[in-house]
């Protein structure tokens, strides 16, 4: 197959807040991206969410939830095909990021989140 179109670019959601976006679409659909979340906390960004189906791996578009101690949790995305995991995921995060931003500062706080 041949190898569909690349875009990347980075949409500020506000001074502190950005989603980094990268997709290849080939004839309408959508082969690979990633959406990912960071955030400027303590004069640093830092990678909060990230969705994409961009690994070797079988299990389909899925989400990243970061933690400040370096652990990542992963959980499968239930959307029917990799162009409405596109969408979802930047819907999901213009939605929500606020949230996430704040769960983030809070496990910061506490010393760092999920245990392994």
């Amino acid at each position: 197959m041949s190898k569909g179109k690349e875009t990347r670019y980075i949409n500020l959601l506000t001074k502190v807040d950005r989603v980094v976006v990268r997709s290849e679409i080939y004839k309408g659909v959508v082969v690979s991206f990633s959406v990912q979340y960071e955030a400027l906390i303590k004069s640093r960004w830092r990678k909060i969410m990230r969705y994409d189906n961009s690994h070797n791996d079988s299990i389909g578009p899925h989400r990243h939830v970061y933690y400040p101690n370096g652990l990542d949790l992963r959980t499968i995305m239930h959307t029917k095909d990799s162009n409405e995991a596109f969408t979802e995921a930047q819907f999901s995060i213009k939605r929500y990021f606020q949230q996430y931003r704040e769960s983030y500062i809070i496990l910061l706080e506490k010393g760092g989140g999920a245990k392994k």
